[in-house]
């Protein structure tokens, strides 16, 4: 799978590399279940309205699909704001090169506020607006899906602009895009 990629026209574009459909982790239907996959189904249903692609992995640990489910929602209600999670997203989806999570958070990053040309230096991985929330939060997401550790200088860039709650709550931000693109990328087989 490659890096979703700006077009030759210079406008960033959703018609990345296509979701496949090949899958190691085949859907049954909810009826053909073991009971306790079917109470996390049941249960992830309710709270979203639909069961999300990362959960398919997820499912044969019933418990463990339940609480991560819960730990993504609990991020939106963080206080972090949705441009600042959604650009989190693309940055994680083009580090991981997940095609799929790129996709489902292109859009969703637009409607947050997030500009065209914001989108694009994420993608090519170029320096945001150093003085910005956002800029922070895509240096701490860069570094540690580069680096895998954060510098002093990003670590205090960030608590100057998010607090240590925020801090906190940025992390967990990151570690939840970084799981789910990994639980996407494990399941799509490539061709």
């Amino acid at each position: 799978m490659t890096t979703p990629k700006s077009s030759d026209n210079g406008s960033i574009s959703t018609a990345v590399p296509a979701k496949t459909t090949d899958r190691r982790f085949a859907w049954k239907t909810p009826d053909d279940l073991p009971a306790d996959q079917r109470q996390a189904y049941d249960g992830i249903l309710a709270r979203r309205g639909k069961v999300p692609e990362p959960y398919r992995a997820l499912l044969a640990s019933p418990d463990l699909a339940g609480q991560f489910e819960q730990l993504a929602a609990n991020m939106w209600k963080s206080g972090l704001a949705a441009e600042i999670i959604e650009s989190i997203y693309l940055s994680v989806a083009s580090w991981q090169q997940c095609a799929y999570q790129w996709q489902a958070h292109f859009p969703k990053a637009l409607e947050a506020g997030v500009t065209e040309e914001q989108v694009r230096q994420i993608l090519a991985r170029q320096a945001l607006v150093p003085d910005s929330p956002l800029a922070a939060a895509i240096a701490f997401t860069e570094e540690l899906q580069r680096d895998r550790h954060v510098s002093n200088a990003t670590y205090e860039r960030v608590t100057q602009h998010f607090g240590d709650k925020g801090r906190a709550n940025l992390l967990l931000a990151v570690s939840v895009a970084t799981s789910i693109a990994l639980l996407l990328n494990v399941q799509h087989v490539d061709g």
